[in-house]
């Protein structure tokens, strides 16, 4: 289904970019996915308490996730990027970041500045189909010591490739929290 949609000029000059924040769980803990309109509206889990909450330490507001397509031939591919930044390394972010590392698959909701919530790692088609990303997230750490002049830090870059953008989603931090 191919078709150029309108898009109008925006109004204002208030657009924030950044990320703040993330909630994160396997690929194989979600059973199937409601689309609404094109957005998540809600997802079906195997279990409840599945999904890890990330809260960013990002003072110099560098937290992204940002997606940019390529094309080979006639297919066009989606390679999306997420950075999260913890302050201090210590023996518990080494631990998770071991642990997120670990997982071979997740789907991440980042929340955006200006109130978006996006999810890596579900693909959804303009029909409202759903799938999962050909090549789902991974978390890869960086433990950075940094110089005297700095702060250690603990990072995750979260990359993926998918047939389309990211999808939004509706649901709430209470809602997540809930799944």
């Amino acid at each position: 289904m191919s078709e150029i949609v309108a898009i109008p000029k925006s109004v204002g000059c208030d657009f924030v970019g950044g990320v703040y924040k993330a909630y994160a769980t396997e690929s194989s803990n979600i059973t199937a996915v409601t689309v609404t309109t094109g957005a998540i509206s809600a997802f079906t889990m195997a279990d409840t308490g599945q999904w890890g909450k990330l809260e960013f330490d990002d003072q110099d507001n560098v937290a992204f996730f940002n997606e940019a397509g390529e094309q080979s031939g006639n297919v066009i591919r989606i390679n999306g990027t997420g950075l999260m930044r913890f302050v201090g390394v210590t023996q518990s972010k080494i631990t998770a970041a071991n642990k997120a590392k670990a997982c071979c698959g997740l789907v991440v909701i980042w929340f955006h500045y200006d109130g978006t919530k996006r999810v890596q790692g579900i693909d959804v088609a303009p029909d409202g189909a759903w799938e999962f990303s050909n090549k789902l997230p991974r978390v890869i750490p960086n433990a950075n010591s940094g110089t005297g002049g700095e702060e250690s830090l603990m990072e995750y870059n979260v990359a993926h490739q998918s047939r389309n953008l990211s999808p939004t989603t509706t649901l709430t931090d209470t809602e997540i929290e809930a799944l």
